[in-house]
């Protein structure tokens, strides 16, 4: 047949969509892949294969988002560079410390630092921007309505929210939600195990001389990375097969012996 004629006959092709079909079919009734756990860590690029629930709320308590001072918002009504209000500043939150009953009063403030927990009894804090420092008190130069400036409890992310879900491809951004939960260990499936086989007697590998008639082999190296760099695949290079059936069929059963799932080949 002339290649002109092969090409007349579209009954002979497939589309690619159809070809990735038939293939997903056919590793959906012979590939069983089992669950393991893994430390987040190793878990970039695998597939998740349980359902993760936050089992905390992120942020667990109110928390300034900014530098400033934590007050009542009645306080500092009417305030303004022309017109100052006076608050009392009676201490300092830092970012981890425990506030305890260290509330704020009626004509007080108290100092925090970005990320500080709001103390009981204040409801926004005022930007450091909008105040100023005169010795033990503050002079307040802008009014805050409830709420400014504080990252509410949960806000990112509440208790019993989805957080990961079967068959997601593990990115970095689930990983750091992970970590921000506590969550250490993730459930994925094993990885696909796969066999790369290079075929040709005109093969020759990278580093190897050159003689007449050889190619240096490239293409199993092009299959290779990509599978690796996809992370659900465990990449095996069997090395370079002779143009003989008997030994390609030889070196195939081997491969599907040690365990493989897929043997793809190169030539």
């Amino acid at each position: 047949m002339k290649i002109g004629d092969f090409l007349k006959r579209p009954q002979l092709f497939i589309s690619v969509e159809e070809a990735q079909n038939r293939l997903l079919r056919v590793l959906s009734e012979s590939v069983t892949l089992s669950a393991e756990h893994v430390h987040i860590i190793d878990s970039l690029g695998r597939v998740a294969s349980e359902l993760i629930r936050a089992p905390i709320s992120r942020p667990r308590t109110n928390l300034s988002a900014v530098d400033g001072y934590a007050v009542r918002s009645l306080d500092t009504t009417g305030a303004s560079i022309f017109t100052p209000i006076e608050l009392i500043v009676k201490g300092v939150l830092k970012p981890g410390e425990y506030p305890g009953k260290v509330c704020v009063e009626p004509g007080y403030a108290i100092r925090v630092r970005t990320g500080a927990p709001v103390p009981c009894g204040a409801d926004a804090i005022i930007m450091d921007e909008d105040v100023k420092v005169q010795g033990s008190a503050i002079l307040v130069q802008r009014s805050v309505a409830p709420g400014s400036n504080i990252i509410l409890r949960g806000e990112d992310i509440s208790e019993g929210d989805i957080i990961i879900k079967p068959g997601i491809l593990l990115q970095p951004a689930h990983i750091a939600a992970l970590a921000s939960l506590g969550i250490n260990v993730v459930h994925v499936y094993r990885k696909i195990r796969v066999s790369l086989i290079a075929i040709g007697d005109e093969l020759v590998e990278p580093g190897y001389s050159l003689y007449y008639g050889k190619e240096f082999n490239s293409s199993t190296y092009i299959v290779y990375a990509q599978l690796v760099r996809d992370g659900i695949f465990q990449v095996r290079y069997a090395g370079i097969v002779s143009d003989d059936v008997k030994t390609i069929l030889t070196t195939v059963k081997s491969e599907f012996e040690r365990g493989s799932d897929i043997i793809i080949t190169t030539g």
